[in-house]
This record gives C-alpha cells, sequence and structure tokens, in this order.
C-alpha cells in the first residue's frame, strides 16, 4: 500500500523517514520492497538493517547490514551498526570476533579517528584484544568527546568485556 502511493524513486526516503519516525513495521514493509527492486541500494539495505536491528531481529539486521556493505564497501556507518549487532550475538558464530572487526574497521574508515596514534599502531594488524579496541575507542572519544557513536560503541565494548558500570556511563 504504502510502496504503491509512493514514486519508485523515492521509496528508500520513504523508508528513511518511517523509520525515523518510529513505524517499524511500515519502513519494514517499504525498505523490503526497495532491496527486491533496487538490490543495489546500499542505503536502503543499511536502513533495512536498522529497522531489523530495532526490532531485536540481529540475525536478520547482520543479514541486510552485510548486504548493505557489500554493495557500498565505504560506508562507515553499515561497519558501525553491523559491531552492534554482532555483538548482540556474541555468544555465537563468532558473532564477538566479528563485532570487534566491524568496530575497528570503523574507526579505521573514519576520517577523524583514522589517523590517531592509538589506531594507527594496530592497522594492519588482528591481533588487537578486546582491551586494545575499548583504549582505541577511548582515544577517539577524548579528541571527540561529542561523537555519540563513538560512545555507543564505547557502550557496546564494555558490554562485551562485563565492564557494565563503565557502559553505563
Amino acid at each position: 500500500e504504502h510502496e504503491r502511493s509512493v514514486g519508485d524513486r523515492e521509496l528508500h526516503e520513504y523508508g528513511e523517514q518511517l523509520y525515523r519516525a518510529g513505524h517499524l513495521r511500515d519502513a519494514y514493509n517499504v525498505l523490503e520492497e526497495e532491496t527486491q527492486r533496487h538490490p543495489e541500494n546500499s542505503r536502503a539495505w543499511h536502513l533495512l538493517g536498522l529497522v531489523h536491528q530495532e526490532r531485536d531481529e540481529d540475525l536478520q539486521s547482520i543479514a541486510c547490514l552485510q548486504r548493505a556493505y557489500e554493495a557500498d564497501t565505504n560506508n562507515a556507518d553499515v561497519l558501525l551498526a553491523l559491531g552492534v549487532s554482532y555483538a548482540n550475538e556474541a555468544y555465537s558464530d563468532n558473532g564477538y570476533a566479528r563485532s570487534l572487526g566491524c568496530l575497528r574497521s570503523w574507526l579505521d574508515q573514519h576520517p577523524r579517528y583514522a589517523l590517531l596514534d592509538g589506531i594507527q599502531k594496530w592497522q594492519g594488524s588482528d591481533d588487537a584484544s578486546l582491551e586494545d579496541v575499548i583504549e582505541m575507542f577511548l582515544e577517539a572519544a577524548r579528541s571527540n568527546p561529542g561523537d555519540a557513536n563513538v560512545h555507543m560503541a564505547l557502550g557496546v565494548l564494555f558490554n562485551l568485556s562485563s565492564r557494565y558500570n563503565d557502559a553505563a556511563d
């Protein structure tokens, strides 16, 4: 019904409006239609993944976010969302390591943080521990205290490390 009332070109924008307004079921329907019509639309896959994330459907969220990243490997926001969904599935299918990898990749791709000393020293290495990744995000937070995405990622990392009091801050 929604997809019939909106032009093909504007379908994913309409889905985004519905998502931002909290109409998750309608957003799901519109974005699902958009991804069927235009499977290369990274933004629509990203939004559909966020809808699934909001509905606590992390496996579906991961599948959509992976499609979004395949369609546009320069979309660092997808990596952040993937890191969150993988963390929610941390104890199944290697989600813990995948979450760390996505969150690190987000920092590596982010122009504001990629050049920080504590992040640069780990680039090209797969040996960073959870504590190392936490330190990278703490450095990012010190360099830009107002970045909500960095604080969200820190919350995820603190939860993964069972540092729940730090996550609450």
